[in-house]
């Protein structure tokens, strides 16, 4: 629209003009004290991108102030340029302007601040810089124009503060959704492992109680040894039952405290008497109260799983994963500051158990050989096995 009324004022040129008619005012024309607020009040960053685009001037090479001070340095002669920010004003700002113009400066400066307070100034801006003040009338304006750009850049200041902290608090909370994913997929993962497992419990004593149903009624009962390896079936599917029951309250538990988002707390066992401070046999987690365990090996990625079962138990948990390249001195450091010692043989090799067996030895330390690192091993185990002792 402003390059067709660009063409308009090209035409009118050619026009004769009345002596009486009054010129229409250009930036160049304007105080100088307001060229700045001008620019930067009156026209838009896409405005003042636009105008140096027509021009031909490389625009993505310029930063914001480069194009400002370009466009302020551009008003104070005419020239093309000038006469294209001059033109963009009066599209936005002239029509109002005119009336503003006739005021006289007290009813001007009244008006100024009405608008000035409801954030609709930029047509009296204009006004204010082609038309006559006094420098008092200057000085009220402007002032007005320059701590309103500080007060701006002030609350600028804030909000770019208060998106920081609110990225970190994000960060955050998307750390502890990603850990809380791993557990839930590791503890489903265990889940998956001991319904398979109680599947495979239930074919196998179908498949012995179906054998039984064969057997001519003429024929004796079974043997002492088929009785017993029943017996432990049941036994095992039992325990299987169980363990599956306790992985899904752990999935129930995982996917409620994922829902919450809140702070994770570690609820002790012992009670409110207790708090490991005056823990005795009658505590239900006496066997890990304040106590330091030491896992090596075992399932890497289940490490936090592990932790977060001897904490809820009052205990604490050290981990190692069992490597022996860089010599054994963490190692036994490790050992050395421990009350259990836990180590799944199926995910150490024979040199490490045998280390970790003959340094819990020399240091007189409570040690487990587990045949593997699952949690319901460690959970049965953890119920209240012995250990071995040097």
């Amino acid at each position: 629209m402003c390059d067709s009324l660009l063409a308009s004022e090209r035409k009118t040129c050619l026009r004769p003009v009345s002596p009486h008619a009054r010129p229409v005012p250009g930036i160049w024309d304007a105080d100088g004290l307001f060229r700045c607020p001008l620019v930067g009040v009156g026209l838009s960053g896409k405005e003042q991108k636009r105008l140096l685009r027509k021009m031909s001037f490389p625009t993505a090479e310029l930063t914001a102030f480069e194009i400002h001070e370009l466009l302020v340095g551009a008003s104070a002669t005419e020239n093309p340029l000038s006469r294209r920010i001059s033109l963009l004003l009066r599209c936005k700002y002239e029509r109002e302007a005119v009336a503003l113009r006739r005021l006289d400066e007290a009813a001007f400066l009244a008006r100024w601040k009405e608008a000035f307070a409801a954030g609709r100034y930029a047509p009296f801006l204009w006004a204010a810089a082609t038309r006559g003040l006094s420098d008092e009338a200057r000085r009220e304006v402007y002032g007005a124009i320059h701590m309103a750009m500080h007060g701006l850049a002030e609350e600028q200041m804030r909000t770019r503060r208060t998106i920081a902290e609110l990225e970190r608090r994000n960060g955050e909370q998307a750390s502890r959704l990603r850990n809380l994913r791993e557990q839930e997929a590791a503890l489903r993962h265990e889940k998956e492992r001991a319904e398979e497992e109680a599947r495979r419990l239930v074919c196998a004593y179908e498949a012995l109680r179906r054998e039984r149903d064969r057997q001519p009624q003429a024929e004796p009962r079974p043997g002492r040894a088929l009785e017993a390896e029943r017996d432990s079936l049941r036994a095992a599917l039992s325990s299987a039952h169980r363990r599956l029951e306790e992985q899904e309250r752990l999935v129930r538990d995982l996917l409620r405290e994922r829902g919450a988002f809140g702070p994770r707390v570690v609820s002790p066992v012992c009670g409110e008497a207790c708090c490991g401070r005056a823990c005795d046999d009658t505590c239900p987690s006496f066997d890990l109260c304040q106590k330091r365990v030491l896992i090596v090996g075992g399932v890497e990625r289940m490490e936090t799983l592990y932790r977060s079962f001897i904490e809820r138990g009052g205990g604490e948990l050290d981990y190692h994963n069992g490597s022996l390249q860089g010599g054994t001195r963490q190692l036994e450091k490790c050992l050395r500051r421990a009350d259990i010692i836990l180590c799944p043989v199926n995910c150490n090799s024979h040199g490490a158990c045998v280390k970790v067996k003959n340094l819990a030895k020399k240091h007189h330390k409570t040690f487990y050989m587990l045949p593997n690192g699952s949690l319901s091993t460690i959970s049965r185990l953890l119920g209240g096995h012995e250990g071995e002792t040097s």
